[in-house]
């Protein structure tokens, strides 16, 4: 396991701070049909990959808590779901390979499964009182979210791949 000093972490909330704001004021303009990517997924799965299911899980709560202040939404819900999806997110840390996190496929599929579950977690909790069709949200919100999440991923791991071990995070 890589270690976790005052550096990393302060590298980590900087990143952290810088998506949670983008998530809040850029991405509703990227959002198509109330579905819209989750930034501050790509940084709790990479923390996952890296720093195991603790570290992933207090990113996550952080970054949902930040989130839910800043919009001014229901405050608790996001950084519930973000919560839970760090920890699920954990579940894919292996000791032996934290060298290989950003530019691998596991990335990819660290966030996209970590963007399923945050979307879900959030649709149940927020949208269950409004009339609206439930598969209709999960299918449109929840996947299609998830879907966008997981595209931006891939730039992601394409733009590391590309620049190789010049990205220290």
């Amino acid at each position: 396991m890589k270690s976790f000093d005052l550096g990393s972490h302060l590298k980590y909330v900087s990143v952290l701070v810088f998506l949670v704001l983008a998530q809040s004021f850029v991405v509703p303009f990227l959002t198509i049909k109330q579905a819209g990517p989750q930034l501050p997924i790509l940084l709790v799965a990479f923390i996952a990959l890296g720093h195991g299911q603790v570290q992933s899980t207090a990113y996550g709560f952080s970054a949902g808590l930040l989130g839910d202040i800043l919009t001014m939404e229901t405050i608790g819900i996001g950084a519930l779901a973000l919560t839970l999806a760090g920890f699920m997110a954990g579940y894919f840390f292996d000791p032996e390979r934290t060298d290989e996190t950003l530019g691998s496929a596991r990335y990819i599929a660290t966030v996209a499964v970590t963007a399923v579950t945050y979307n879900m977690l959030y649709i149940f909790t927020y949208f269950r009182s409004l009339n609206e069709n439930v598969v209709e949200l999960l299918l449109r919100i929840g996947l299609g979210g998830a879907v966008y999440t997981a595209v931006i991923s891939i730039v992601v791991v394409l733009i590391a791949s590309r620049t190789g071990s010049r990205i220290k995070v």
